[in-house]
């Protein structure tokens, strides 16, 4: 009932201790083996971090259109752009060229 309660969020520990907040006496092991054989697992953090500089393996990269040749007759005749991730204390910081 408190896993449903939870939107099925609620994994072995919280189970656990709202059950203990409930004046009910169990040992996590209990509740991790009642709630393995009945099917019910609750949803986890994910794992790991999404890489940042791997491109999309979906998306198909963006033609060449200079060739990789970068140096123009006159000013302004090749505009090229570009954005890159900065870690910071205060969270991410995008940088556009």
């Amino acid at each position: 009932m408190i896993h449903l309660a939870s939107r099925r969020s609620y994994g072995v520990p919280r189970v656990t201790a709202a059950l203990r907040r409930q004046d009910r006496l169990v040992n996590r092991k209990r509740v991790a083996r009642a709630m393995r054989v009945h099917g019910i697992a609750g949803n986890s953090r994910r794992t790991g971090r999404c890489s940042l500089t791997k491109a999309d393996a979906k998306a198909a990269p963006s033609p060449d259109l200079i060739g990789r040749d970068f140096t123009a007759a006159r000013p302004g005749t090749k505009i090229v752009g570009d954005i890159t991730y900065i870690p910071t204390a205060e969270g991410w910081l995008y940088l556009a060229s």
